[in-house]
């Protein structure tokens, strides 16, 4: 695999050109190149979301506290700290606000847990917990937009799990190091997919 050329993946100086501005975002999937600012062809989910941006703790569901602990077990259990936990959950709570089923969520965070332990071994020496948890919840963001046919656009989740933390900018440039890091694949092996989804939506 290549470099991320950075030590981080939200590193503002190796920033790739990036053209997305909150009033421009579309929703995207994954391109060869890029997932951050391609225009969906199934259209997109969330454009008009009502989700508090309060920073609380979301009200949590016995399947999110579930959810949250498989899924950190799968990404063999990082350290991050009590506030990226609750980002999580509020990521959790966007998906489902949007209305995806729980087969999809439980596709998109089997996706996601693959692609943080990439990540993970090639820059996490470099981060502090808080952005391993951002980390988390943009792979998230990636994930959701290689499985699924609609999709929630990168503003909505840079307005609701991301402002405060980094530009939509920084989040683009993320993304555009993320997939060199994958050498633009994202699909995972039939197996790892499957065991993975499967430990998930038992939890369900």
């Amino acid at each position: 695999m290549t470099g991320i050329m950075s030590e981080t993946l939200f590193a503002e100086s190796t920033l790739r050109g990036c053209t997305s501005c909150p009033d421009t975002v579309k929703s995207s999937t994954p391109t060869s190149t890029h997932v951050g600012s391609q225009s969906s062809p199934g259209g997109s989910y969330c454009t008009e979301l009502s989700v508090e941006d309060d920073r609380e703790s979301p009200s949590q569901s016995p399947w999110d506290i579930h959810i949250l602990r498989e899924f950190l077990y799968q990404c063999r259990e990082p350290d991050i700290d009590e506030n990226s936990e609750k980002l999580l959950l509020r990521s959790f709570e966007l998906l489902q606000r949007c209305g995806y089923s729980p087969e999809d969520i439980c596709t998109v965070l089997a996706h996601a847990s693959s692609y943080f332990l990439d990540a993970y071994d090639e820059c996490g020496a470099d981060m502090d917990t808080v952005e391993v948890g951002n980390l988390m919840v943009l792979l998230l963001y990636i994930a959701h937009s290689y499985v699924l046919d609609e999709t929630c656009p990168l503003g909505i989740w840079h307005k609701h799990l991301f402002n405060g933390y980094c530009s939509l900018r920084e989040l683009d440039g993320a993304i555009v190091r993320f997939m060199a890091l994958r050498e633009y694949i994202l699909r995972l092996d039939d197996d790892e997919l499957e065991d993975s989804y499967d430990s998930l939506i038992c939890e369900w």
